[in-house]
């Protein structure tokens, strides 16, 4: 629970998530963002997601080992959202994987 009784809600930009490689990348990213917030790590608005990465890992507990994880997130979102390339189907439990270690390691 939260400071006052009331639990925390998680952000995600999505109710569900989406079933597009491109929009998972997007979802992911994002959440990546909303469970770093959470822990007060904050993207600042001129922070690039290239430049933001390192930080983040930086905060990160070094026995986490979760840095080629962000790496490989925040990359499939760059691709997605700034080269204009679009992801696989095959890239999508790549995602999920990553996914999941950047999540457990920003909820420890």
């Amino acid at each position: 629970g939260g400071v006052d009784g009331k639990r925390r809600r998680r952000w995600f930009p999505w109710r569900r998530r989406p079933n597009s490689p491109d929009a998972l990348a997007r979802f992911y990213y994002h959440a990546m963002l909303g469970e770093a917030k959470s822990k007060g790590i904050v993207r600042q608005k001129a922070e690039t997601p290239l430049d933001f990465a390192p930080r983040l890992v930086q905060s990160l507990p070094a026995e986490a080992d979760a840095g080629d994880a962000v790496d490989e997130l925040t990359d499939a979102f760059v691709r997605v959202r700034y080269a204009k390339q679009h992801l696989d189907e095959s890239d999508m439990p790549v995602l999920e994987r990553v996914w999941k270690k950047v999540q457990r390691t920003l909820r420890l």
